[in-house]
């Protein structure tokens, strides 16, 4: 139960993290003059892992941009072939681009590429950034999987 909306609860404390920090460094440099030096790149990062989570969150619920004009031009029957082939298309480009990341992760790792700022390795960000693809693809699957567990149970009934 607890490691069920564990992404939720992840989300939002990254969106209250990143409203601190912003809040510290709109302080820190218009108020007292000394701005922070690591505050705006720790924002950026925090903001991009909150992205790719809530995506991953946005295709667990079936809430993604789409486009509903066709939702009433086809029937119930064709949508729902529709929306399992858009799942496993969405899938395949997630885990797409999951394996595309790999070089970028294996490129800043070689180059020893750090953050200015943080000086954390860009190699594990670019590895958060798979992760997080890697999640979006899972989404995409559990949705087809799920919709299919669905469409055997009302054939049963």
């Amino acid at each position: 139960m607890l490691l069920k909306r564990l992404d939720e609860k992840i989300s939002v404390l990254l969106l209250v993290i990143l409203s601190v920090i912003t809040f510290l460094q709109v302080l820190f440099r218009f108020v007292f003059n000394l701005p922070l030096d690591w505050s705006e790149e720790f924002s950026r990062f925090t903001y991009i892992i909150m992205v790719y989570l809530s995506a991953s969150l946005a295709a667990k619920d079936n809430s993604m941009i789409k486009i509903e004009v066709l939702e009433l031009l086809i029937g119930e029957k064709a949508r729902m072939v529709r929306d399992r082939f858009v799942d496993l298309i969405c899938a395949a480009f997630s885990f797409y681009i999951a394996y595309q990341t790999i070089f970028m992760i294996q490129n800043a790792y070689f180059v020893d590429q750090i953050s200015p700022a943080l000086e954390i390795p860009m190699s594990v960000m670019y590895a958060l950034e798979l992760i997080m693809f890697v999640l979006l693809g899972v989404r995409y699957i559990q949705r087809f999987i799920n919709a299919l567990g669905r469409k055997c149970l009302e054939e049963d009934k």
